[in-house]
């Protein structure tokens, strides 16, 4: 009898070395031996270790087919493996492991994610139990890499990230002598991995860090004509061409195709040959050089249909890029006939050649699929502008496309269940609404028909803040689902431990990680496990309980007459949508319910950030020209449709959510003639104003259930101080001494509020615990007076700064904290500067601490958009309570509170235009 450990160890070598067929033969021959012991009456073995080996060398076999690309056999193998573990061997027994994640594999291979991902888990469970941290790092790696298949980049980033580290620790603790080449190889696969997503975020200068480190170790232990060493080529050439560094993409490119070939110019690696003619062709079309990108198009589709037959998957990628090549030479129809060609090639039991006709629904997610759809609805409106004769039905057409593709986004929604995976896909799909809203305004502005007036507002809504919205109905699943007290209990429990831990890693973050490398890397491994913990908890439940499932993931979205019924009397919603070339307004209330469109300059973000200038530094004539200019965008095209409005939600959108509107106008000014600030007609005169992130927030949050009667107070103030300042990391920040007079000032003015229900804390009372603690027990206002600070580009570290004495140790609230806090006020006025800014992201505009804190439970919030000026702010909220006190409602108290100091000569629109009602 043969010696197994032996056979594969050299069955792993010739695969290595591209040499399956050799490979598989000698695995065939081994089970037939085997087969025949099994039958003889006397074997050499024992029957268990005949069934071991069995199971072994069918694992081994699985593997060998699926580096060969022959699925169905690698399938086959792997079942077979699998059945015959279930029946001989013990239930966690590592070859069970084994089998289950060939399947992963395998469907993986067929675009079968959510499969692939759940086999996946089932082996990684076992090597947990066993604790095998060299396959537990390869269970991450795939893991990784089919959740990045399914769109999930967020998911697979932390899951390439920690199979790296587990594969570098285990090299370091290697007592080998010479290097661990395998492990070595597999550490070179997890920065390839790390490259991709780095690619897909477009972090390029890091992508290509990680496919330089992959290439290097790969010097070291592969031969110098290995096909490894091509697609390290291929990535970076890729990388090169994004950058556009052509000479070198050009040079990588080439050099991919050289490792594809042995010295007898034999092809010894055909997927590698075809994915780098297909990459090739992309640089060709960027370069509009059509017939080079056409000829290794061509080559590439005869090679496929050559080498996998007419049938394999690779047939559709080359349609593809021959539909982008006809595109973009002006040969609508033909780019057209091929992108079904493709969509036939992709989706199993699809043969309608007609280009008119999509499949019922996608059966599964796929990029390339996407991508060709992308195509195809594009150059349905490129057909559509360009024939007029045939502009009705070929808008008809890309629509139909686009709603296929929306649909699919919006069932893969449900597979993501993290804030980064929720805020990275509404990034990656931002163009496609845009693109349907031009579609169906099109569609609207020949036929005046409302229904894709309505349309265009539910392809709006349903891009904008999906995370928050999300989140918000995961946590109303939570309350109202009849989850059981013990789940609740650990739900809670598992939350608050990932909350702990993300804390921990945002002060070492905030302070400097080089000071505490080890205990941030630790940090980082207990949050990916305890978050690893919680979303499989979340999945248990979401299984267990239906009604949960069905809060968490209802799919509505409010409707245009819906909005319209449900808005208080004289208001009006104005809901923006920014593309790339034009904004879409919508304007609804009672009434109206219209969408215009309006071009806008491409230097509009420079304009409206001079904007925020000319109001920070009071430099009146740039301010009214540039308040007039962004008038003219946003304002003067939907006036007429606002005369029996008296209250606006605005809902902006990407750098609108920049701009107070307030300080916007609402009639043309001569700037000659403006010869003082209070002269200006500013919009805040005619209108109160406040803002939302997207319709169906504003309504949801209108209508969420509060508790009744359970405010402490009606008022508690904060203030801090800082008599002697403060140092934050590498800021100071002054003391508020005007600030101490105000609180005492606040309470003298509120005549209809018993004092006793008004309290203070001032100073080192003003901290962190006494803060939250007051939120979760109940105060109808909570007015902060205190430095705030804004992260723009990791909005997690933005917050709060408490006076430290009393807790020293912890006197930052953090954004990330406050997501997790428990807010039980009306109004939350939040005098602290950039209160209201954060870091921008694409469908999800501002995420900072005001976000937060509507997540938490305030009702209403008044944060700022810049950093104001302590004596002014302190004014303003004098004026601001007097108005509440007298019984006004919080926007109009806040609009008489600015007109008041924006009609006095002394003031300038920086010292009350920050101020916006959430």
């Amino acid at each position: 009898m043969f010696d197994i450990e032996a056979l594969i160890a050299i069955v792993r070598q010739l695969s290595q070395e591209n040499q399956s067929i050799k490979a598989i033969a000698l695995l065939t021959d081994a089970i037939h031996q085997n087969n025949q012991q099994l039958q003889s009456p006397f074997p050499n073995l024992n029957i268990e270790v005949l069934h071991l080996q069995y199971v072994q060398l069918q694992n081994e076999l699985s593997t060998v087919y699926l580096s060969s690309n022959q699925f169905k056999a690698a399938y086959e193998a792997a079942q077979r493996a699998l059945q015959k573990a279930q029946e001989c061997l013990p239930e966690h027994h590592p070859q069970i492991a084994y089998s289950y994640s060939n399947m992963g594999c395998f469907y993986n291979e067929v675009r079968q994610y959510q499969k692939a991902i759940d086999y996946t888990l089932k082996a990684l469970a076992i090597w947990e139990r066993t604790n095998d941290l060299r396959k537990i790092a390869i269970a991450y790696n795939n893991l990784g890499n089919y959740y990045g298949n399914e769109g999930d980049i967020a998911k697979s980033m932390n899951y390439h990230i920690h199979s790296l580290q587990i594969k570098e620790e285990l090299l370091l603790s290697s007592t080998h002598i010479t290097p661990d080449k395998e492990l070595s190889l597999l550490i070179a696969d997890s920065h390839q991995n790390l490259g991709n997503n780095y690619l897909k975020r477009q972090e390029y200068k890091t992508a290509l860090h990680h496919y330089q480190q992959a290439t290097s170790i790969r010097k070291n232990h592969l031969a110098h004509q290995h096909p490894k060493f091509g697609h390290s080529f291929l990535c970076q050439a890729v990388v090169f061409n994004k950058m556009n560094d052509s000479e070198r993409a050009m040079s990588y490119y080439q050099q991919a195709i050289d490792h594809c070939f042995d010295d007898t110019n034999h092809c010894i690696a055909p997927t590698l040959y075809v994915s780098t003619l297909e990459n090739r062709t992309t640089f060709w079309l960027q370069k509009k050089a059509f017939q080079e990108a056409a000829k290794d198009c061509e080559i590439a589709l005869s090679f496929v249909q050559k080498t996998w037959g007419a049938n394999h998957p690779f047939i559709g990628r080359n349609y593809f890029f021959l539909a982008q090549n006809y595109r973009l030479r002006g040969d609508l129809k033909q780019s057209l006939n091929y992108c079904q060609k493709a969509i036939i090639a992709l989706v199993d039991d699809f043969n309608i050649t007609d280009p008119c006709q999509n499949p019922s629904q996608l059966p599964y997610w796929d990029q390339l699929l996407i991508q060709v759809l992308v195509l195809k609805g594009k150059t349905w409106l490129s057909l559509a502008q360009q024939n007029l004769d045939q502009k009705q039905p070929a808008l008809l057409h890309a629509y139909t496309t686009y709603q296929l593709i929306v649909n699919c986004i919006t069932q893969l929604r449900r597979s993501h269940r993290t804030k980064e995976a929720y805020i990275l896909m509404g990034a990656y799909f931002r163009n496609i609404y845009s693109k349907a809203i031009q579609i169906v305004y099109l569609l609207y502005n020949t036929s005046q028909d409302k229904k894709w007036l309505s349309l265009a507002f539910h392809f709006a809504e349903s891009s904008q803040s999906f995370q928050l919205l999300a989140s918000l109905r995961a946590l109303n699943a939570r309350q109202h689902a009849g989850l059981q007290a013990a789940e609740i209990e650990e739900e809670q429990r598992l939350r608050l431990e990932l909350t702990l831990i993300e804390k921990q890693i945002k002060q070492l973050q905030f302070e400097g990680i080089q000071r505490q490398p080890q205990l941030y890397e630790s940090l980082k491994k207990a949050h990916f496990q305890f978050q690893e913990t919680y979303e499989r908890f979340i999945q248990h439940l979401e299984k267990q309980n239906l009604q949960y499932f069905s809060l968490k993931y209802q799919q509505e979205y409010i409707s245009l007459m819906s909005l319209s019924e449900q808005l208080p009397v004289n208001s009006t919603v104005i809901q923006y949508f920014c593309s790339q070339q034009q904004i879409f307004i919508f304007v609804v209330n009672a009434q109206i319910q219209v969408l215009k469109q309006v071009i806008v300059p491409s230097n509009l973000e420079a304009k409206i950030t001079a904007f925020n200038q000319s109001i920070l530094f009071s430099s009146r004539r740039q301010y009214i020209e540039l308040a007039q200019e962004l008038t003219q965008i946003l304002i003067h095209p939907i006036r007429s449709y606002l005369d029996n409005t008296k209250h606006l939600y605005l809902i902006p959108d990407n750098h609108l959510y920049y701009i107070p509107f307030e300080a916007l106008f609402d009639a043309l000014v001569v700037p000659s003639l403006a010869s003082t600030y209070p002269e200006l007609p500013y919009l805040l005169h005619q209108y109160t104003i406040s803002y939302h992130y997207s319709a169906t927030l504003l309504i949801e949050l209108m209508q969420r259930k509060r508790p009744m009667n359970t405010f402490l107070n009606s008022l508690t103030i904060f203030a801090p101080i800082y008599r002697k300042g403060l140092d934050v990391g590498n800021t100071y920040y002054p003391p508020l001494h005007e600030t101490a007079l105000t609180t005492e000032n606040i309470p003298n003015l509120l005549s209809s509020i018993n004092q006793n229900s008004i309290a203070t804390y001032k100073e080192f009372e003003a901290t962190k615990s006494h803060f939250t603690n007051t939120l979760k027990q109940g105060s109808k206002h909570v007015l902060l007076l205190a430095h705030g600070y804004c992260n723009q580009i990791e909005s997690a570290l933005s917050g709060l700064i408490f006076h430290p004495k009393s807790d020293a140790a912890d006197h930052l609230l953090r954004e990330a904290e406050i997501w997790n806090l428990e807010v039980n006020c009306d109004l939350l006025f939040l005098c602290c500067c950039k209160s209201g800014l954060g870091k921008l992201e694409k469908s999800e505009g501002l995420i900072g601490i005001n976000r937060s804190f509507l997540f938490s439970g305030a009702a209403h919030i008044i944060c700022t958009l810049f950093n104001v000026y302590e004596s002014s702010s302190c004014l303003l909220n004098q004026h601001f309570w007097a108005f509440v006190d007298n019984g006004l409602d919080y926007a109009t108290a806040l609009q008489k509170s600015k007109i008041n100091m924006s009609q006095h000569k002394d003031f300038a629109p920086v010292d009350w235009a920050g101020f916006v009602l959430w």
